[in-house]
């Protein structure tokens, strides 16, 4: 373990972290920090007290508290901002006295740093993160931002990624268009992924499986595809390459699937990432 880590495998979280809004993924980033790191305070703030605590996973690090005001007084290691694009100028009013010495974690779509930045106080230390929907089984992958001007240290990198380690993978960009790129790509992603082991079971059922069956099959072969390509240091083509037998029926499907596949892929993450472009503000 790292001298600078605690002996509890905090890291460098030595104070609560706040998790602002309890929606769908607001709830899912608080299980997901909270199981991260051990004996540190999860603040998960939301008016629907009673509906955060349906989503939120029982934990006794978590607490679950009703409006921002529970938080004066509190030495917060960073607020991460998961409230409606309407509500964020609110809500970071109502915060910066206590922005003014911790950390702001925004993953509310389509609002950018500099709009956020006119809204916190001077000096205020901003990032930008945008996960996708695997935070709900720790398996989530995070791209985030910091403006230039920011000036993080590397402690505040290192304290970023430690809040984050319990959710997924997490990647800088030094680009904030690369936010809205990722958006399109991985925010997205799952969608397209679930989209295709729909149409997978769709043609299994066509050729006469019962739909139990198709759905086990069109699901576990997604499962097990991606196992392999998290555990094989082999490149996608270069596994495709590998299962492609010549003149055997994997060749013959994907002759089919080849032609179109890629420019279909290309438009649908064309149309996603114009329509992120469109919601920035």
């Amino acid at each position: 373990m790292n001298s600078q880590e605690s002996s509890v495998g905090r890291g460098l979280i030595k104070n609560p972290v706040a998790v602002i809004g309890c929606g769908n993924m607001g709830a899912k980033l608080v299980n997901a920090i909270s199981a991260g790191f051990d004996g540190g305070t999860v603040f998960a703030v939301d008016p629907d007290v009673q509906g955060a605590a349906r989503r939120i996973k029982p934990n006794h690090q978590i607490r679950i508290i009703p409006n921002l005001s529970h938080l004066e007084g509190e030495t917060l290691t960073a607020i991460i901002l998961a409230v409606e694009p309407a509500l964020i100028s609110s809500v970071v009013k109502q915060l910066r006295n206590v922005l003014a010495n911790t950390t702001l974690i925004s993953v509310a779509a389509g609002i950018s740093t500099e709009k956020l930045r006119a809204l916190l106080p001077s000096g205020a230390k901003l990032v930008r993160a945008m996960p996708n929907l695997a935070v709900a089984v720790h398996e989530a992958m995070i791209v985030a931002y910091s403006p230039p001007q920011n000036l993080l240290s590397t402690e505040d990198v290192q304290v970023v990624e430690d809040i984050f380690k319990g959710a997924g993978r997490l990647e800088w960009v030094q680009n904030e268009r690369y936010l809205d790129v990722s958006t399109a790509v991985s925010g997205s992603g799952p969608a397209y992924f679930f989209a295709f082991v729909q149409a997978l079971q769709g043609a299994a059922e066509n050729l006469g499986l019962p739909t139990d069956l198709a759905i086990t099959l069109s699901r576990q072969v997604c499962i097990g595809a991606g196992r392999i390509l998290a555990e094989d240091t082999r490149g996608a083509s270069e596994l495709l390459r590998a299962v492609s037998s010549p003149g055997g029926t994997t060749e013959s499907g994907m002759a089919v699937l080849n032609d179109g596949l890629s420019e279909l892929v290309h438009q649908t993450v064309q149309a996603a990432y114009h329509r992120a472009l469109a919601l920035v503000k």
